[in-house]
């Protein structure tokens, strides 16, 4: 590819929409070409967010990475992670079972104080970050003796999302949307309990589980062994 030009050029589109539509009329013409534009955008969403991936990997913050997206931290990170599939429905695909059905009480209070974590730094998504938070309050239950234990604290947390990704500009309104790694990992939290009760402690086995997650570099950012602090936790469930 010769500099300046891109890999795909308008001239070769024009061209693959007419040879696909040879005996279609103009606007069945027009369809075809909404149905490219709209593929095209998906995979330049899918491209940017690979490069994101890449380039957080390598260590860059997220300030940085929205100066390039043109866009603020907050955004950008909300922007990122809320690619993927959509979240939680009402049931599981596989058993139809309700997902929140083994949860305990507190474990289900976690859950809510997220959403009031979330609201309150004016994020209209819920992520690992804001389940993270809610453990380090009284509704951590279990989970918050663990955290506490290791010299996490709600000030802590919450002190490290804003530097991370910020707040937002309004309050956003009515349930908020969980991200994909978010609900990942409650699914390793359903996982790590295996058919008993989902704890607290599940819930945190859960975040430090997601690839990636906002939650692990946020307590590496703390000073807190993300290995020891696992071992701990599993180790007090299974006693």
């Amino acid at each position: 590819m010769r500099k300046g030009e891109g890999p795909v050029e308008l001239k070769d589109l024009i061209r693959a929409v007419q040879d696909q539509t040879l005996t279609c009329t103009e606007l069945e013409r027009l369809d075809v070409a909404v149905k490219h534009g709209e593929m095209l955008k998906s995979l330049g969403d899918d491209l940017i967010g690979h490069f994101v991936e890449e380039a957080r990997k390598s260590g860059a913050s997220w300030s940085q990475v929205g100066e390039r997206l043109g866009v603020s931290k907050q955004a950008a990170h909300q922007r990122h992670i809320q690619r993927g599939p959509k979240l939680f429905g009402r049931r599981r695909r596989s058993s139809g079972e309700p997902f929140f059905v083994r949860f305990s009480q507190e474990a289900r209070d976690v859950v809510a104080r997220a959403q009031a974590e979330a609201r309150g730094l004016k994020h209209n998504y819920l992520g690992v970050e804001h389940l993270l938070l809610a453990l380090t309050t009284k509704a951590g239950g279990g989970a918050e003796r663990f955290l506490r234990d290791a010299g996490v604290t709600s000030a802590g947390v919450r002190t490290q999302v804003k530097l991370i990704v910020g707040e937002g500009r309004e309050t956003p309104n009515g349930r908020i949307p969980f991200t994909p790694r978010s609900k990942r990992a409650l699914q390793l939290a359903r996982r790590a309990a295996g058919s008993g009760v989902i704890e607290t402690g599940h819930i945190l086995l859960g975040i430090l589980e997601v690839p990636d997650g906002m939650g692990a570099e946020i307590l590496s950012a703390l000073g807190v062994s993300v290995d020891d602090l696992r071992r701990r936790t599993e180790v007090s469930l299974q006693g």
